[in-house]
């Protein structure tokens, strides 16, 4: 395990490990680290303990400190638990701020070239993540959560990544190009926005996020989760999944009869800026930045959508 994990991460997941007996449901024995999954933000472990004859599985996940990107702890442990009584979610088996452990369920990621017969599904899932309502199932201390607003929530980004740009000079920002950028972007993002009702909002659902089994599809990773506006949410899913115009419409008209691609495009622009932005946060490649803005922003890029060819729905 040293070659999988640092000497400060093994420490945080012995920690984790040493409260198996408060998980609940309770495992009968002391689990064993099994193997790292995947995973951007946090560090994910899948635990196993023998329990009756048969193996049993949970996920240790060790949880950065992404406070600065809009992650609330609080707000996530409410939601996924509401989640998960509505049978969307994997369940908690123990959280704590530091660190959280959830069921492990299997399961293939959610792939639109191969998958896409599973849109309606997904657009029904994500129709009923917006009814939630995580009063009725959350965590006693979550507290309010504000709503994100998707061109505040752009704005923040914009802040962070020249910030960080100035602390990093080997991926420092072009200062003007990236003021150009930022203003052209705004132009194209000055349309009308829909004012709406928020609803709780996963914003984070690409295929990584979506589980698919023979029973049931799964949404998992909620620590971006919040009040927030339904369009943008469907945004997100479109265009982290690289959908189609025929995906995406199907999607849609799964989620809401009557829903029209035309009212998600906006969101989609400030959704591939806030991306952009997120990965240049992780990587600091200032080029690599200014070329997300220029080719999935301001051109035609995921603002289009892809194309709707045969070949791009195998």
């Amino acid at each position: 395990m040293a070659t999988t994990l640092s000497a400060a991460d093994t420490g945080r997941l012995n920690q984790a490990l040493a409260t198996w007996q408060q998980w609940s449901p309770a495992f009968s024995s002391a689990p064993q680290w099994q193997a790292k999954l995947g995973g951007l933000s946090n560090i994910n472990i899948l635990v196993t303990a023998a329990t009756a004859g048969t193996d049993r599985q949970a996920v240790v996940r060790l949880h950065n400190n992404n406070t600065h990107l809009g992650v609330n702890r609080h707000t996530e442990r409410s939601i996924q638990a509401c989640a998960a009584q509505a049978g969307i979610a994997p369940a908690w088996l123990y959280w704590q701020q530091e660190f959280s452990v959830v069921e492990y369920v299997t399961g293939a990621h959610f792939c639109p070239g191969q998958d896409h017969r599973q849109l309606a599904s997904i657009g029904h899932c994500i129709y009923a993540i917006h009814q939630l309502s995580p009063s009725q199932g959350g965590a006693p201390d979550a507290g309010p959560a504000s709503a994100l607003d998707p061109q505040q929530h752009l704005q923040h980004y914009w802040q962070m990544a020249l910030h960080a740009g100035a602390t990093k000079p080997a991926g420092a920002l072009h200062a003007r190009r990236h003021r150009q950028l930022r203003a052209e972007i705004e132009v194209r993002l000055a349309l009308a926005l829909e004012r709406q009702t928020p609803v709780w909002c996963h914003n984070d659902l690409s295929g990584a996020n979506l589980l698919l089994n023979d029973q049931r599809l799964l949404v998992i990773d909620w620590e971006y989760s919040s009040p927030g506006q339904a369009l943008f949410d469907l945004a997100v899913c479109i265009h982290s999944n690289r959908l189609n115009k025929q995906q995406a419409t199907t999607l849609l008209g799964a989620y809401a009869e009557g829903l029209a691609l035309q009212q998600v495009r906006p969101y989609l622009q400030v959704y591939a800026a806030i991306e952009a932005l997120w990965f240049y946060l992780q990587n600091g490649n200032a080029a690599q930045l200014q070329a997300r803005l220029t080719n999935r922003v301001l051109t035609n890029g995921s603002s289009e959508l892809i194309d709707t060819s045969p070949a791009s729905m195998k």
